[in-house]
Order: structure tokens, then C-alpha cells, then sequence
């Protein structure tokens, strides 16, 4: 049941009066609840999808349960949330949601609103910032696609560009386990893509966080030096 049927619900019950809508002249005018009631509307409803999410056992029955209910279900609730320049803990949960369901753009969309509103997951429920989730479950969804044989842009590479060229202070700087597991990965990208240079320039800005590159760096190398020769007798040759 939909959000907005659940209040209508709960309304026709006699559990609530209708209140003034936003946008709207009069009480229980078509549009949207007003701001307190659409509150308490989603922190009972986020509640719900909690639970529920808790009591599937299977990772893959969770991942679809994100992916073919909660998502779509509690978008359009998302969506005028940041409209409206609103705070909410659905606003982080959706985010992972999406995450988790492999729907990068979505989750980015709301990663970026949440900072710039100072927004931050529920301390209770998750130890890492925004920032630190996205780069993880970003990574995660791009390496498999990688084993796949699936592209994983333009996220990827937006994510990668975040973490790798951000420091200090900046919300996006990671530990180095995390950016060398970024650059490991792009170089192996960029070497199966057959850009053997941006391949060895990945790996060799990735050993020095930590990155274990070392053998794939050695063949990368090695193909480079052996091409120089080929390179030289065509320039030569014209």
C-alpha cells in the first residue's frame, strides 16, 4: 500500500484529521500533506520497510525487495523531500537502497543532496559517513560488473574522480585502502580497454597507497617497452 493510501486510510478511520495540504486552499485538498503530517507519515512508514527488510533472511530476496518495492514506492516521496529542500532519514535509507540495487545515478542524485543539506545515515544503524558508502558500494557494484564483462559508466568514473582527486578536509577524501582500491580497479579498466598507459599510471599511483598491483603493473610494462620498438620502426619508415 502506498504512502498516500496508507494516510487516507488512517484518515477514513478516524486515526487522524485531514490536514491542510501543501499547495493547496483547503483541508484534504488534492496534492500533498503538509510538512508534520508527511513526517510522521514517513518516519511510521520507514519503520515498516525496516522490519520488513529484516525479516527476509536471503541477500538476493533483499537486494529485490529494495530493488521492486521500496524504491519505486517511496521515490515520489524522495523526490518532493529535496523539492522542498526537506530533511528526512528516508533520504539516506533510499540512497542505500539504491546502492545496494545497483541504481548508482538515483543513489548519487540523493548522496549529493543529503551533504550539501548536512544530512548523515542513522548513527545506530550504519558506522560509515556518505561519502565512505558510496565509494564502498560504488566500487563493490563496478568490480562486479567488471567480472561480468558490464560497463559501469558514467557513475564509476564519477565516483572514482571524487575519491581519487579529493584531500584533505574534503568530505570525499578516503582512507588509502579505499583510493587504492579505486585505482587498482580503473587500471584494470583501462588495461582490459587496451589504454595501457592510463592502465600503468592507475597502478603505479595505486602502489603507492597500498594497492597490490605489483605483478599486473610488471606485464603493463613489459607490453609498453615492447611496443616501443615497433613504434620506432614506423616513425622511421615515414
Amino acid at each position: 500500500m502506498s504512502l498516500a493510501l496508507q494516510w487516507k486510510k488512517r484518515v477514513e478511520n478516524g486515526e487522524t484529521e485531514p490536514p491542510a495540504t501543501v499547495g493547496s486552499s483547503g483541508p484534504g485538498g488534492k496534492g500533498s500533506v503538509d510538512k508534520p503530517t508527511l513526517m510522521k507519515l514517513l518516519d511510521d512508514a520507514l519503520d515498516v520497510a525496516r522490519k520488513g527488510l529484516k525479516s527476509l533472511r536471503s541477500k538476493s530476496d533483499k537486494v529485490a525487495h529494495k530493488k521492486e518495492k521500496l524504491i519505486p514506492e517511496f521515490q515520489e516521496y524522495v523526490d518532493r523531500l529535496m523539492d522542498k529542500g526537506w530533511a528526512h532519514d528516508l533520504l539516506p535509507w533510499h540512497m542505500i537502497w539504491c546502492l545496494d540495487a545497483g541504481l548508482i545515478g538515483p543513489a548519487l542524485k540523493v548522496a549529493h543532496y543529503c551533504m550539501e543539506q548536512g544530512i548523515q545515515p542513522d548513527e545506530e544503524y550504519f558506522r560509515r559517513d556518505i561519502p565512505t558508502l558510496v565509494a564502498d558500494l560504488t566500487h563493490k557494484w563496478a568490480e562486479q560488473n567488471f567480472k561480468d564483462g558490464l560497463s559501469s559508466e558514467p557513475y564509476f568514473s564519477e565516483v572514482y574522480e571524487l575519491v581519487v582527486t579529493s584531500s584533505g578536509t574534503d568530505p570525499w577524501a578516503q582512507h588509502d585502502e579505499v583510493r587504492a582500491k579505486y585505482f587498482k580497479l580503473k587500471g584494470l579498466i583501462e588495461y582490459e580497454a587496451g589504454n595501457l598507459e592510463t592502465a600503468k599510471d592507475n597502478f603505479e599511483k595505486g602502489v603507492k597507497v597500498g594497492a597490490t598491483v605489483k605483478t599486473v603493473l610488471a606485464e603493463v610494462t613489459k607490453k609498453l617497452e615492447d611496443a616501443k620498438p615497433a613504434v620506432e620502426t614506423e616513425e622511421r619508415a615515414t
